[in-house]
């Protein structure tokens, strides 16, 4: 017998006994270990998923006030627009009124 040989039929038994340690059906206990990470994991997904809802309604609720303040600012403007565009007409046709033969226009 060469030296090759008993490296060849320790090298085939562990093979063998490998083979049949890897097709043993799992225990009880591995069984519940295994389906224990699962529902962490599942729990950990759940839970992650409620926080990003959590935080998407906080931001969505206050760009809803940002959206509103920015509403009320606008409605505001306009308000003030009107009013202004209103005063400046009632001014040039007073000042018209008072002298009919002068021109509001600074360029003459």
């Amino acid at each position: 017998m060469n030296m090759q040989s008993p490296t060849l039929v320790l090298v085939g038994l562990a093979v063998v006994l490998s083979v049949g340690c890897a097709s043993a059906p799992p225990t009880v206990g591995d069984k519940m270990i295994s389906q224990s990470k699962s529902t962490k994991d599942l729990g950990k997904q759940w839970q992650n998923g409620q926080d990003m809802i959590k935080r998407g309604e906080k931001i969505k609720s206050e760009g809803m006030d940002i959206i509103a303040t920015g509403d009320q600012k606008v409605k505001e403007g306009d308000r003030l627009i009107a009013e202004g565009t209103a005063l400046k007409q009632e001014s040039e046709s007073t000042y018209k009124e008072r002298f009919p033969g002068l021109t509001l226009d600074p360029t003459k």
